[in-house]
């Protein structure tokens, strides 16, 4: 969690805070760099403490039919 919290402080100070990213490259940039910070120690624990794959482990491996239904409910929430 310190970590995170370090690497995010260091972005904002060395590549600049903008608030609201758009599809330039620096927004892409910043939304890459985003992902990575947040997600990438999520990924890295759940493969080196956990010893287990991140699919399996965050159930994201279940069947075509209730991905769809998932989908289409995450869709539409979203849309709303």
């Amino acid at each position: 969690m310190l970590l995170t919290f370090l690497a995010w402080t260091l972005r904002v100070v060395f590549v600049n805070f903008d608030a609201l990213s758009d599809l330039t490259l620096a927004g892409l940039r910043n939304e890459s760099l985003r992902a990575l910070i947040f997600v990438g120690p999520v990924l890295l624990h759940l493969r080196f403490v956990e010893r287990a794959r991140a699919v399996e482990f965050l159930k994201l491996n279940m069947p075509r039919r209730d991905a769809s239904r998932v989908l289409l409910v995450v869709g539409a929430l979203f849309v709303g």
